[in-house]
């Protein structure tokens, strides 16, 4: 008996699951009056998220005729039923709706459950003094929240506070580098590549309270650009301004040296270009390196010559031999 109750619970779910795909990909294909038949039936027969989908519908007068009314009882439903995409959905209705202290306490609800978007919908509420008394601390905790809660976007603008000096109440203007750091790597981790170029950017300028590394800008400039290759103008900067080039006409040949062998090392062309001349003129670490043969690379130098440059150096002039 018991195993043949759960042959029909499994069936039954298997077949929720199929109304609520086919209902969302009627909606995709711009069939919205089928996706609310499907998302009605799915809502009917216990499936939270279906409850979520047509109160949307009912919200916004997709497929349906539009009714606040109707929204509020499809997205209690599905709130009831512990969906708590529902629970804020109902809360920013009813703030739409200027009913700004019954959406404050809706939103606390699903905060306190761990829905991270109704954490930073509640801070915007005491941030701006919506309804409630504004309580900036308040608003300050709940944005962490809301962060911690999977709600990543919120990380990078908690980020961004604290790298621009913004502190709370319970917070000490010394803690803001720390803070902007785990923020935004939170939201970088999290796939907001906006905050790997700002911690990009941080570090490599030596800005609020981060002391300069060009190594660990490099690291987030690259994240960034490996993941979009529009964001891939840090990684540029940083090549051209420290990649060895710049050094070497600046007469900083130590540095020149060691920054041209490590990003020339990395295929960087301006590396490569100012470890050619320091070789060439025996400057900064490549002084002396080749004592017996001063050549100014207008020939192809030998193999024994070239074991002492940088691996990339080495394989453009000798390709697989090196």
């Amino acid at each position: 008996m018991i195993k043949q109750l759960l042959l029909i619970l499994v069936a039954l779910n298997f077949a929720i699951a199929n109304l609520t795909d086919e209902a969302q990909t009627a909606y995709d294909t711009g069939d919205e009056q089928t996706a609310a038949k499907f998302w009605q039936k799915a809502c009917e027969t216990g499936e939270a998220r279906g409850c979520v989908r047509l109160g949307f519908l009912y919200q916004s007068g997709k497929g349906v005729e539009q009714d606040d009314a109707k929204a509020s009882k499809f997205y209690q439903k599905a709130c009831d039923a512990g969906e708590l995409r529902g629970c804020d959905s109902l809360a920013s209705l009813h703030q739409n709706s200027g009913e700004q202290a019954k959406a404050a306490g809706i939103f606390e609800q699903a905060c306190e459950k761990g829905f991270g978007l109704s954490c930073y919908n509640l801070a915007q509420i005491y941030e701006a003094g919506s309804g409630v008394a504004p309580d900036e601390s308040k608003a300050l905790d709940l944005y962490v929240k809301a962060c911690e809660r999977g709600y990543v976007a919120v990380c990078y603008y908690l980020g961004g506070m604290y790298a621009d000096g913004w502190t709370g109440a319970n917070d000490e203007a010394a803690k803001n580098s720390k803070n902007a750091l785990k923020f935004y790597s939170l939201a970088c981790d999290g796939k907001i590549y906006e905050a790997c170029e700002a911690l990009g950017r941080l570090y490599e300028d030596g800005e609020a309270g981060f002391a300069q590394d060009i190594k660990a800008a490099r690291s987030y400039y690259d994240k960034a650009c490996a993941a979009n290759a529009y964001k891939c103008e840090g990684s540029q900067r940083l090549d051209e301004l420290q990649g060895g080039w710049a050094q070497y006409q600046s007469g900083q040949f130590e540095a020149a040296y060691k920054l041209g062998k490590e990003s020339c090392d990395r295929g960087v062309a301006n590396g490569c270009a100012a470890l050619e001349e320091l070789y060439a003129k025996g400057l900064g670490g490549a002084r002396g390196k080749i004592a017996s043969r001063r050549s100014n690379f207008t020939r192809k130098p030998a193999k024994a010559d070239l074991e002492l440059l940088a691996p990339s150096l080495a394989r453009c002039y000798l390709g697989d031999a090196a």
